[in-house]
């Protein structure tokens, strides 16, 4: 849903209608979904994004997107007594606190995607079977979706200088999506 909005905000629709036409979405043309959208909707959004739309295009629609999902969990997922306790607890156990709950919830944003977690620093979390990057072959990160929603969190809820970068990628050859949580 986040990654139609961020097409929408940059592209005119008759562009954005083709690429839905071209993974067979074009029902979303007339109605956005209201609930959770099959992750294989997803997997051929960005294949056609990949094919149709210049990488760098690709890689900020994503983040785009990344960033417009961590706006809607902080809204609509996360406790507001959670948003305030988070922030003022020690950074590691913040961090931590996060992640468990980003883990708890993957279902939510990765579909069928195992992740895991490294919780020392530099922490990181990885998924294994990422959606976004399925069927693709590319020679730098994919994920910026993912990057760009951890990103946000992390710096919203426990330290504004968390930054979060995909350090590797199945997209190119690597055995997981993983994305490296990091003191600015």
């Amino acid at each position: 849903m986040r990654t139609l909005e961020a097409l929408r905000a940059r592209y005119p629709e008759d562009e954005v209608a083709g690429l839905l036409r071209d993974c067979k979405l074009d029902a979303y043309l007339k109605e956005m979904p209201r609930e959770m959208v099959p992750e294989r909707e997803v997997s051929a959004l960005y294949e056609v994004m990949r094919a149709r739309l210049d990488p760098a295009e690709v890689r900020e629609v994503a983040r785009d997107a990344g960033r417009r999902t961590a706006g809607y969990v902080l809204t609509y997922r996360i406790p507001s007594f959670a948003q305030g306790i988070l922030p003022a607890l020690p950074r590691p156990i913040g961090r931590r606190g996060l992640m468990l709950a980003l883990r708890a919830n993957a279902w939510t944003f990765a579909g069928s995607a195992q992740m895991r977690m490294r919780f020392r620093a530099p922490s990181s979390i990885a998924l294994v079977g990422c959606p976004i990057c399925r069927n693709a072959r590319v020679a730098q990160p994919a994920c910026e979706y993912y990057a760009a929603t951890f990103e946000k969190l992390f710096r919203t809820l426990v330290d504004p200088a968390y930054r979060v970068e995909e350090v590797a990628c199945q997209a190119e050859g690597g055995s997981a999506c993983v994305f490296q949580i990091e003191d600015a």
